[in-house]
């Protein structure tokens, strides 16, 4: 039986999304009898090139599938340079991020649009934003969306009246929830904690972070496994997430948060607003977000419907369904595992 490739710079216990998207995807394709080959490697300098090629192309394997970006690869290349190489095999890119890249990040991504048989985005604007840039893209990508990688649970009784959850790095929305704690912290006593893991590079960043969180009696909870996050998460009534650019449906912790029976309060979704309307609550501004929180810990009752609809929306997103739109593509390509 040929394996699948999968190529990806982290994978748990690197602190990394799409490290643990990956980790989830080749669960899913196991389950699904697909043999799996990960290729994971902490050096993606240019130089590797010629010896990864090598290794890639022993396993004989038909198509490959290429996870970018991730935070191991750094500001490498060689991924897309592998793509430009591995001509006798299907090439496979999954494209977790575009529209936000710098000017020099959509060129090298780019590459990839060049090269790929096919490219797999994570939302519909992701991939019209490509297919701007690069129209035949329409006939060689498609959307798969993406799940939790958390594992999800009953509700059980709330410990903690809000929580965050997520990487602890900078445009993750934690300077915004810290706002929003400054501004209720004068209108009622809360039990609030903060879940995650700080990125390689950004300590610094943390610490002054988490200072700031603990001065407002935040319980900092780190490195914990998804289990555990998952209980966490299960006690919590609301979990407050103010992604800078709005919530859309890559947003994982959103989906863990939901999936685990917290109420999400987040920020307005500018690329999907109607998706999320009655599944969570909704804000554009800090003290809009500041008194939709408040709403939600004080009006319980009259919010269950939305917390239970946001709820049974993550829990339909569900690992087999990605594994069977993968196998897909890769039937598409004319490509038998």
């Amino acid at each position: 039986m040929s394996s699948l490739p999968i190529i990806t710079g982290s994978y748990p216990d690197d602190v990394c999304g799409v490290g643990d998207y990956t980790r989830s995807l080749v669960s899913a394709l196991e389950n699904k009898g697909i043999n799996i080959s990960l290729f994971y490697k902490k050096d993606w300098s240019i130089t590797r090139l010629p010896g990864y090629l090598r290794l890639i192309k022993e396993t004989g394997a038909p198509v490959v599938n290429i996870q970018y970006p991730t935070e191991g690869y750094g500001y490498s290349i060689l991924p897309q340079l592998l793509c430009c190489c591995l001509r006798k095999m299907s090439t496979v890119v999954t494209l977790h991020e575009f529209c936000r890249k710098s000017a020099s990040g959509k060129s090298a991504t780019f590459l990839f649009f060049l090269t790929a048989d096919w490219i797999v985005f994570t939302t519909d604007k992701e991939r019209d934003y490509a297919c701007r840039f690069a129209p035949w893209l329409r006939k060689r990508s498609s959307v798969i969306p993406i799940c939790s990688n958390i594992p999800m649970r009953p509700p059980e009784c709330p410990e903690t009246d809000v929580v965050y959850f997520g990487l602890i790095r900078p445009h993750k929305g934690l300077e915004q929830f810290a706002s929003v704690m400054e501004r209720l912290a004068s209108r009622r006593t809360l039990i609030t904690r903060v879940v995650g893991q700080i990125v390689s590079g950004y300590e610094k960043y943390a610490a002054e972070i988490l200072d700031r969180l603990k001065s407002l009696g935040a319980e900092i909870i780190l490195g914990r496994t998804p289990e555990e996050v998952s209980l966490l998460l299960s006690r919590a009534r609301v979990a407050l997430l103010p992604f800078p650019d709005g919530m859309s449906s890559r947003r994982g912790s959103a989906l863990a948060a939901m999936g685990n029976g917290a109420l999400l309060v987040t920020t307005t979704s500018a690329d999907e607003p109607e998706m999320f309307k009655g599944i969570c609550l909704m804000g554009a501004t800090e003290e809009e977000l500041a008194v939709a929180t408040l709403r939600a810990l004080e009006c319980r009752d009259a919010d269950e419907s939305i917390r239970r609809a946001g709820q049974i929306f993550a829990r339909d997103l569900s690992w087999s369904s990605v594994g069977s739109s993968y196998m897909a593509v890769i039937n598409r390509l004319g490509v038998r595992l």
